[in-house]
């Protein structure tokens, strides 16, 4: 398959009692996932449990996955919010071109104008955003929080995309400041109001993916002279103080270089929070949606967990892109997505945590991880840390299927004492030197499961297990490290 290491999709035997059971044990609902790697059909003689897993939180997923050409009507998404009690029926569009937020917004005609309006006071289930029939061009919406506090008794609030839309990061812009050339170079000088600057960009010089270049900043020197020596000799480049909040900017046209720039202040603003709540982002074939700048952090509230779901029909058809942290930032919270993309994040593409003493869960199908730790394609040095999809703490994580390369970290990496299952999934590619790993699990008394991966071209090692650490696989490629006490098994 195109989509991960060898499996093409996954089957649900709700609707087969006589493969309900193993040996007399039953598959679903025992906590335990199992394997069928029959190629022509749900397959008795075929099916193969995964040991010592206990994810039973997975209940309300298929519990066999398999890696023959058996295919499914429905996918992830749609089986994790068959759980969710939705709002109340009904509809309400936005249209961030066209709308009022006056408006009933019950029809296309008349649709609101913002996410917030539409999430935080209407009660109807489904939200449509509108937008264009060109992927190039799509409709840019403002980013809205979504907490329990907005929701109509916690209950589900489900987005659906209607064409190409895109969510952005509100930026500040610079072009109206006061810029001052400094003399004998081409840098230019203006004083800010923003206390902390994280990313500059050019609105107008696009990367090959349609997204904005990010300007290289230039290490600070206690020499003011020798950082503007150091900006004027780069092709680009910008230094901000931020205790003056003096900003300078090497671009060679003074005439225009003011209209190129634009910047995202801070984490905090470019975060769209999930509090306590569920949420679902649906792209139909033909649709798409883009996070830009905008990252998702789906937050515990007291003991509550969020539910975050996305799903693209099509591969990709979700993305994240060009964020100040991680893609994915879920602290205490549940997520499942299938066929989302992440790429150029400022930290791990995909990051579960612990928060408030509440573990995080989280299932990825089909998904495409690339360039964390790069943000714009244009970051600076890897730090080796930013990885392609990463569980830490006392939570688990379930990978079906999909592609982590050429990250800035180990492309997948899990820590903690959680259960970390991967099925037909492919690592490759990191560009972090000493710490350029396909599958890592970290010191603790975590267990990792690869089965039917494929991990290569690493420069460090394909696959490691550290100490305390236990990892079982089956059906795998890829050259095994093991490091202090840390153990590698097979299972059958």
């Amino acid at each position: 398959s195109s989509e991960g290491a060898g499996v093409s999709s996954y089957n649900d035997l709700t609707d087969q009692p006589e493969l309900k059971t193993i040996n007399g044990e039953s598959i679903l609902g025992s906590g335990d996932l199992a394997v069928n790697t029959s190629t022509s059909g749900a397959d008795i003689n075929s099916i193969r449990p995964i040991p010592d897993a206990d994810l039973s939180w997975v209940s309300i997923f298929p519990k066999v996955a398999s890696v023959g050409n058996v295919t499914t009507t429905e996918g992830v998404h749609h089986y994790a919010i068959r759980r969710e009690n939705p709002a109340s029926a009904g509809e309400v569009w936005v249209d961030p071109v066209n709308g009022l937020d006056s408006s009933n917004g019950l029809t296309p005609g008349t649709p609101v104008k913002t996410l917030n309006e539409a999430l935080r006071v209407r009660t109807s289930n489904d939200v449509y955003m509108m937008g264009s029939d060109d992927i190039n061009n799509p409709v840019v919406f403002s980013k809205s929080d979504f907490r329990n506090t907005d929701a109509v008794g916690n209950r589900l609030k489900n987005v659906i995309v209607s064409g190409h839309c895109k969510i952005s990061e509100a930026e500040d812009d610079y072009s109206a400041l006061t810029w001052v050339a400094e003399t004998g170079t081409q840098v230019f000088k203006a004083t800010t109001t923003t206390v902390e600057l994280n990313q500059l960009r050019y609105t107008k010089a696009l990367d090959a993916d349609g997204g904005f270049l990010k300007i290289p900043k230039i290490p600070f020197n206690t020499n003011i002279a020798t950082t503007i020596t150091d900006i004027n000799n780069s092709q680009f480049g910008w230094y901000h103080d931020i205790s003056s909040n003096e900003l300078y900017v090497r671009i060679g046209n003074s005439s225009t270089f003011k209209d190129f720039i634009k910047g995202t202040p801070s984490n905090a603003s470019s975060r769209m929070l999930i509090l306590g709540t569920a949420i679902s982002f649906y792209a139909p074939k033909g649709s798409s949606l883009v996070f830009d700048g905008v990252f998702l952090m789906p937050l515990v509230s007291g003991t509550v967990r969020p539910r975050l779901y996305m799903h693209a029909e099509e591969p990709n058809g979700i993305e994240i892109k060009n964020t100040v942290t991680h893609g994915i930032d879920a602290l205490g919270g549940e997520y499942y997505i299938e066929h989302v993309k992440s790429t150029s994040t400022g930290g791990d593409n995909f990051h579960g945590f612990d928060s408030g003493g509440v573990s995080t869960l989280g299932f990825e199908v089909n998904c495409d991880s690339s360039f964390a730790g790069d943000v714009g394609t244009r970051g600076a040095a890897a730090s080796g840390t930013s990885n392609g999809s990463a569980q830490h703490g006392t939570g688990d994580v379930v990978r079906f299927g999909g592609k982590y390369y050429k990250n800035h970290g180990p492309d997948v990496v899990d820590s903690g004492s959680g259960a970390f299952w991967n099925c037909g999934v492919e690592a490759f590619g990191s560009t972090a030197g000493n710490n350029a790993i396909g599958f890592d699990i970290t010191p603790g008394s975590g267990r990792m499961y690869l089965d039917t991966c494929l991990a290569r071209d690493e420069d460090q090692d394909e696959i490691q297990v550290n100490n305390g650490a236990t990892l079982k696989t089956f059906n795998t490629t890829g050259v095994i490290t093991e490091i202090g006490t840390g153990v590698a098994l097979s299972y059958d």
